[in-house]
């Protein structure tokens, strides 16, 4: 006799007969992010909004919960990930056209600035591995593995689309140009503290002075993880128009 790990109902047999969770669910790991990968596709519309809604309300819990073995409530990261990757780069590229290198890049600067116009939403997805290893070092008695840790911000990193989402539509009117450092305050309103509430509510720090520090951390090394990525990107992009 199983228990399944969705809705605790008891059966015996490779499926729950209740929410219909599969019985060999089981934590995860690389290879089971290595078949999410591969075999779980988006199951539809309802699915998608259950995500988005859960995740509003409840995010950090819902994540803990999915990772502990619920996996029936959310769309799989990748999946989730997928339709917001595709909206977004589906409205940067109707509202914000590339940037064409009309000329060879000749300082770091200028590279960066030529990546941060054209490949916002690569950056987006990026987001995802310095995110995964600052809280990786940071929370490293959780008891999360890395593969969990990545769960947990490609959930987050998806959640914060949508808020670019929104901004790429507003910053494409000529409402945005009047009013530059407003939606800069917005974006920071919006994202932050919902980055920090995910991160409060998933690991559930017991102390809370400790905790304050924890999520400070993990924010502040995302920061200089991600800065140091796209530095050494702009460095290799900056090399190879000068070899051209």
């Amino acid at each position: 006799m199983i228990t399944c790990l969705n809705c605790a109902n008891n059966y015996d047999s490779a499926f729950c007969d209740v929410c219909g969770q599969n019985a060999a669910t089981r934590r995860f790991g690389t290879k089971e992010w290595r078949q999410k990968l591969l075999h779980k596709t988006p199951n539809g519309g309802s699915g998608f909004l259950l995500t988005l809604k859960t995740l509003l309300i409840r995010p950090g819990d819902a994540i803990r919960e999915y990772l502990q073995g619920q996996r029936k409530l959310l769309l799989s990261p990748f999946s989730y990930m997928l339709i917001l990757c595709g909206l977004y780069i589906a409205v940067s590229q109707f509202f914000e056209p590339p940037v064409k290198l009309t000329k060879s890049l000749t300082t770091l600067q200028e590279s960066l600035q030529y990546i941060e116009a054209n490949y916002t939403k690569l950056i987006v997805i990026a987001m995802i591995i310095p995110m995964t290893l600052a809280t990786y070092l940071t929370y490293f008695k959780s008891g999360f593995n890395l593969t969990e840790h990545c769960v947990l911000n490609a959930y987050l990193m998806a959640q914060l689309l949508i808020v670019d989402i929104i901004l790429v539509v507003l910053t494409a009117t000529n409402l945005s140009n009047k009013h530059t450092f407003g939606f800069m305050v917005i974006e920071m309103t919006l994202k932050f503290p919902y980055w920090i509430w995910t991160y409060w509510n998933f690991f559930k720090p017991k102390k809370r002075l400790w905790g304050i520090l924890q999520v400070t951390f993990s924010v502040i090394f995302s920061g200089i993880f991600l800065n140091i990525l796209l530095t050494g990107v702009a460095f290799i992009l900056l090399k190879s128009t000068h070899v051209h």
